[in-house]
């Protein structure tokens, strides 16, 4: 048989060849699959069941020709039935460089990697043995078809029943966990014990009337799977508590469930070929190039490649691929985006990966190509965004592949995609000399503004709203220029405005003709009576009908204001020629002031800057001059006191300050 391997091995790889043709070409795109494959023909027909040695070595148990070992995965198959009295094989178990088997006959074990078997009975009464285990204490379980199961404590030396409910029972599975636990699928329920065997329990109360149990397994996370032999995958979180059914196919048995190094579950069914769940819940069937899904046993290696038991066919060996993408952030139209993708096997060497954009809800109905590489393994594909892309925060970008052609998973987090940065400035284009204007950016979240100006100072910057506001210098012309980019700096933009700066008109100056004040500019006046503008004032004179504190302020033709002009005190009535006769003291005052008063006072009234009575004396005829006036409860400032005579007004600034 060795000879007729080396003749095997090379149809395997023209059969390797043609499976892969036929599966590329006749299967659909799918996005992470086995992809399988017959191994070599000198293995074929009905096998119950596959095994990885202590040794890397493949262990396969056929129906009726006993032990396969094949030292090159699957590429040749050497019959090891060398002191076996039954060649039909159930299990297999690894302690430690020792190999045992269950068989129709009993348990044999092996010292050599299956090279020689020698039998391991004593103390059976029922020799068909379905399951074979090993607890965390060193004892071994053998499972059995009519007398439940069966514990070493020397080795597989000697064996004696266990006596519990399921000691007249078919044992087809069983799991010892490194905790102690030890559960025990039967054809009739599922049971769990600790390491001491004192107590067993029934804990399938959640399975209902499914209670022929194939296979049990265990992932990294403590999760319990159980399948059984009508079609349904049941999972527990709480150590075999209770249970959730999480698949279900029916008339197709659940033979065997596997959890892979990379904590992925497989399930080999007898019908539905391999399922695969990432989480637990959600299933899958992985059955490229698997012509037969009949299968009874899988196991899984770290490389993630894969061999399959099915009845009739032999060993299938399978590789996984998949395509990670591995890209995250905020682009920009017509921009260069670098995305990684890793793969888990070297594709052929015709194959192109091509990086693939989604729609903005991240669905790929049609997506967009954005670049492409030919390569066999793992890199990065340099891509472009393109121009007609709209603005989105919901972008997803994943690699696909052409030989094989595999959809890879999308990168997994969103993407936000801008149609540009396009920066825009909002605010006034034509100022004042000095004047303050505030002016605003466009805001986008991820995105950083850089602003810089000329002819101008920057009195302050508002990076939550991104406003700038700006004291503009001289006359002529200043500019503004806004640069943003995305906080990792993958694509940036500027913007510049032009700011005309126009000079303001001269201070203006008042002067009084009688009863009409002048300003000393023609056009663009604005007068003022106290702080309040007069409606239509807009002369160069003003005819005054009323006493107060007059202003006026000058506009230029690019709308540009003066500072407003000096107050022009103007008391109606008031004889200018005679001000001296009121006098004052002290001025600058405290808390009192003395008046001297004229001939025939009538009365006497203080104002405010702002025309606002504050103190009023009336009565003041054949009062005797001087007069003290409590000023005490006026704050300091400066203020106008106007005396009434019979020949008229007359009024005398005085300053207040303490």
């Amino acid at each position: 048989m060795e000879n007729s391997n080396k003749g095997l091995k090379m149809k395997r790889i023209l059969i390797q060849t043609m499976v892969a043709l036929l599966t590329f070409s006749n299967f659909d795109v799918v996005s992470q699959t086995i992809i399988w494959q017959t191994t070599s023909y000198s293995l074929s027909g009905n096998v119950n069941t596959i095994h990885i040695g202590p040794n890397g070595w493949l262990y396969a148990g056929s129906y009726s020709e006993g032990v396969f070992v094949s030292s090159d995965k699957g590429n040749s198959w050497i019959a090891k039935n060398n002191g076996l009295a039954n060649l039909q094989i159930f299990a297999f178990l690894n302690v430690k460089d020792t190999i045992f088997l269950g068989s129709l006959e009993g348990i044999y074990r092996s010292n050599d990697f299956g090279n020689s078997w020698e039998p391991s009975n004593n103390g059976l009464t029922d020799t068909y043995i379905n399951a074979l285990a090993i607890t965390r204490d060193q004892k071994l379980l053998a499972g059995t078809l009519y007398s439940g199961l069966f514990i070493s404590t020397d080795f597989g030396r000697s064996w004696r029943q266990m006596q519990n409910d399921f000691k007249n029972k078919s044992v087809n599975c069983i799991l010892a966990k490194s905790d102690g636990f030890v559960f025990v699928g039967t054809t009739s329920g599922l049971y769990r014990a600790t390491q001491m065997f004192d107590f067993w329990g029934k804990v399938d109360a959640d399975f209902k009337n499914n209670t022929n149990i194939n296979t049990i397994a265990l992932d990294s996370s403590g999760n319990i799977y159980a399948g059984t032999n009508n079609g349904k995958i049941y999972r527990s979180t709480n150590n075999g508590v209770n249970w959730i059914q999480v698949y279900e196919s029916a008339n197709n048995s659940i033979y065997k469930i596997v959890v892979s190094p990379q904590n992925v579950i497989y399930a080999a069914t007898y019908g539905k070929g391999v399922l695969r769940s990432k989480t637990g819940t959600d299933w899958e069937e992985v059955n490229d190039g698997l012509f037969n899904q009949l299968t009874t046993s899988i196991v899984a290696l770290s490389s993630r490649e894969f061999f399959v038991a099915t009845w009739g066919n032999g060993v299938f060996y399978g590789k996984e691929f998949e395509i990670s993408t591995f890209v995250e952030g905020e682009f920009c139209t017509n921009n260069e985006v670098p995305v990684d993708y890793l793969v888990t096997f070297n594709f052929n060497q015709d194959n192109y990966f091509i990086a693939q954009l989604s729609d903005n809800n991240g669905k790929f109905t049609n997506p967009v190509e954005i670049g492409r590489i030919q390569s066999t393994t793992s890199g990065t594909i340099i891509c472009k965004i393109p121009n007609n892309i709209t603005t989105g925060i919901l972008y997803r970008i994943r690699v696909v592949s052409t030989s094989p052609p595999i959809v890879g998973a999308d990168n997994r987090k969103n993407i936000r995609i801008y149609k540009n940065l396009s920066p825009v400035v909002s605010g006034k284009a034509s100022v004042c000399q000095n004047d303050i204007e505030i002016y605003s950016g466009s805001v986008k979240p991820g995105v950083i503004s850089v602003w810089t100006v000329d002819n101008g100072e920057i009195l302050n910057i508002d990076t939550a709203n991104n406003t700038i506001t700006i004291q503009w210098n001289q006359v002529g012309m200043g500019k503004i220029k806004l640069f943003q980019t995305l906080q990792d700096g993958k694509c940036s933009d500027s913007t510049i405005i032009s700011i005309k700066v126009n000079p303001r008109p001269e201070k203006p100056t008042i002067y009084r003709k009688g009863f009409v004040l002048y300003s000393s500019s023609k056009t663009g006046n604005q007068w003022y009576l106290f702080d309040n503008p007069i409606s239509g004032a807009t002369a160069d004179s003003l005819p005054v009908s009323e006493p107060g504190l007059y202003y006026v302020q000058v506009t230029n033709e690019f709308g540009c204001k003066s500072e407003m002009s000096d107050p022009f005190d103007f008391y109606y009535n008031s004889v200018e020629s005679e001000q001296d006769k009121i006098t004052i003291v002290p001025n600058p005052a405290n808390s009192t002031i003395k008046i001297i008063l004229p001939d025939n006072p009538i009365g006497i009234t203080i104002y405010d800057l702002f025309g606002n009575q504050q103190i009023n004396i009336y009565n003041l005829f054949g009062t005797t001059s001087p007069i003290t006036v409590d000023i005490s409860s006026l704050p300091n400032g400066t203020y106008f006191v106007v005396l009434q005579t019979v020949t008229g007004n007359f009024y005398k600034k005085i300053i207040i300050s303490r």
